[in-house]
């Protein structure tokens, strides 16, 4: 490359910098970098520029049928360590030295490009990424998904070299790789999922998908906004979805699916069917339906199940308050018994014996508003659908107003419907000694 060597020779030492510095380098520096290691205004420095950009023009042109070699060994886009690249500069550049060699190097790749370094690649200015992302976007299939092949030729027709096409794709954030393919990865959480789901080809769980997204960090609640979302279908308890072209039941919950199945059997159905077709299709294990068919919800009859009507009452006696390990008949009134723990303290609800649920006339499918002596109302229901009964909600309130602390022992006395809340301290881990206390309660 002698031509090059003699166009740099003829250059005083501030032109060479303009040229190696901001006109062909990779990573230009700006006007001002270059001005004041010389003392020259911005200007100045753009003059110069200006002067030396014509004959650089005409030293190209001599070198057009060269240029042209490296243009297609590079492509619009290679790594900067790209051994064709590499390979090509080398044979053009001769037997230069590696001082020598290098300015040679950077003005060859501009008369090729120019190249821009961008994260480890040669980029051409010429490039237009916009467009090409837009052509890569419309070659996805329905379930958004390039494969490998069409990318490769798109890539191709804006100058990428077809071995280079892959290793470029991974620098694009529009897409993610997914088996001999790419996946568009744009959009919300959810679309991202909805396509990986469908490139998969077969039901996951929301935290496997999230995982495979490497998006585990932002799991919280994504799951509870894929059920209800119309582009998945959860299809069994182990929580894996599907979405609605694939034909698969939708799983709506044990309760419903219990109820649907004896709607498709005329209304009466053995619980051994119950068994085999729910555990069959949604993977619900059996003890779970027996515990289920055993709420209010159900009503065994003549070794079948049916739906309990909704005016139907509930037959049988009030549940057996003295029947409870933690329900205390003390000063002419029925105290429960509750540990103060975490749950309490932090205000989540607990489950509650049935007995002491009926003393307040708490029936099942009862949701009330519980008087409390010493302040707010606490609510307590019994949805028809429980397995576990009645439950109370938070009692956090109660307990702070009490002083209360983890392991202390909050008594619940039943006084004409309304709740008298007591404290005994450390009493929760001792054995229940302390449990045989009568603590005062003040009637009205």
């Amino acid at each position: 490359m002698e031509q090059i060597v003699d166009f740099m020779s003829g250059l005083d030492q501030r032109e060479l910098d303009i040229l190696l510095l901001r006109i062909v380098a990779d990573k230009p520096k700006t006007l001002e970098q270059i001005g004041s290691s010389y003392g020259l205004t911005r200007e100045r420095i753009r003059q110069i520029e200006r002067g030396l950009r014509e004959p650089l023009e005409r030293l190209g042109n001599e070198l057009a049928g060269a240029i042209g070699l490296l243009r297609e060994a590079v492509g619009t886009a290679a790594l900067t360590d790209d051994e064709e690249m590499r390979s090509a500069l080398t044979r053009l550049r001769g037997d230069l030295d590696e001082a020598q060699g290098r300015p040679v190097d950077m003005i060859l790749l501009y008369f090729a490009g120019p190249y821009r370094v961008i994260n480890g690649w040669m980029v051409a200015e010429t490039l237009d990424q916009d467009r090409m992302i837009a052509e890569l976007r419309s070659l996805c299939d329905s379930s958004r998904v390039l494969e490998l092949d069409p990318a490769v030729q798109c890539l191709k027709r804006y100058g990428l070299r077809a071995d280079l096409a892959p290793l470029w794709m991974q620098t694009l954030e529009q897409f993610r790789r997914y088996g001999e393919g790419w996946i568009r990865w744009d959009g919300s959480t959810l679309t991202r999922l909805e396509r990986l789901l469908r490139a998969s080809g077969m039901p996951g769980t929301a935290e496997d998908l999230l995982a495979e997204a490497g998006l585990a960090h932002v799991s919280r609640g994504v799951r509870d906004r894929m059920n209800g979302d119309p582009r998945f279908v959860s299809i069994n308890l182990q929580g894996h979805f599907a979405v609605p072209e694939w034909g698969f039941d939708e799983y709506t919950g044990i309760t419903d699916e219990i109820i649907q199945e004896i709607d498709r059997c005329g209304g009466f159905a053995t619980l051994g069917h119950l068994v085999l077709v729910l555990s069959t299709t949604y993977g619900i294990a059996g003890n779970s339906i027996r515990s289920y068919v055993g709420t209010p919800c159900f009503v065994r009859e003549g070794g079948k199940v049916r739906v309990r009507g909704d005016d139907e009452p509930i037959s049988g006696t009030d549940p057996d308050i003295s029947s409870h390990a933690d329900c205390f008949f003390m000063d002419g009134h029925w105290n429960l018994r509750l540990v103060v723990d975490h749950d309490v303290l932090r205000g989540s609800g607990r489950s509650i014996p049935e007995g002491f649920a009926a003393e307040l006339g708490v029936r099942a499918g009862d949701k009330r508003s519980v008087p409390v002596s010493s302040g707010n109302p606490v609510t307590m229901s019994w949805p028809m659908t429980s397995i576990r009964g009645p439950s109370i909600g938070s009692l956090r309130r109660v307990a702070t107003e009490l002083g209360a602390a983890q392991n202390d022992l909050l008594w619940l006395a039943v006084v004409d419907g309304v709740l008298h809340p007591r404290l005994t301290r450390g009493g929760g881990g001792g054995g229940g000694a302390e449990a045989k206390g009568r603590p005062k309660i003040s009637t009205p």
